[in-house]
């Protein structure tokens, strides 16, 4: 297995801290495990980006749904960081029945990952740019209501409908389509 990175400890010391040839190695040799238990527990934040506080339960959102029939009697390490002092680190281990595969099953069904990313709408920057910097002014604002079309949110979005001037926020729901339940 390392006889690929052999050549590697020829390598000086002070060399070392910024060789390329060192980072591609240990790639090309690590790529094979993440792609394993690394790779499917990140669709989601590879398609949307930094989720920051979501990204723990993102990363688990796409686990579940890309190895839903393999996470059976299973530990799951989940482990989150902050940009500062403070970070966690927990394991979940999935229970090893028929009820708990059912529940798997149903919640990978439910979440619908790729049919949901896939009618994602794509921004350009300007246009991207235009909308914050208008949510931004009506942050900034007192009694507001949204003009924004609601038309191209995902069933079962919650919207905002108004403020009003006690800075009271008001919220409607797009129909939800139907479900079933865990």
């Amino acid at each position: 297995m390392f006889s690929d990175v052999q050549h590697l400890s020829r390598i000086s010391k002070e060399d070392s801290y910024n060789s390329q040839d060192i980072v591609k190695s240990f790639m090309k040799l690590a790529k094979p495990l993440y792609e394993k238990q690394v790779a499917p527990g990140t669709l989601l934040p590879k398609t949307v980006g930094n989720m920051y506080t979501a990204a723990l339960y993102g990363g688990l959102a796409s686990l579940v749904s890309t190895q839903a029939e393999n996470l059976a009697n299973r530990r799951i390490l989940m482990f989150s960081y902050g940009s500062g002092l403070a970070s966690s680190m927990f394991s979940l281990r999935v229970a090893n029945t028929e009820q708990a595969r059912k529940q798997l099953s149903q919640m990978a069904s439910i979440l619908n990952l790729d049919q949901r990313l896939s009618q994602c709408v794509s921004a350009d920057p300007k246009s991207f740019t235009e909308t914050m910097l208008v949510r931004e002014n009506l942050h900034k604002s007192g009694a507001f209501d949204p003009q924004a079309p609601v038309d191209t949110l995902a069933p079962g979005t919650f919207y905002l409908v108004k403020k009003d001037d006690k800075g009271r926020r008001f919220y409607d729901r797009r129909p939800a389509a139907v479900r079933s339940r865990l």
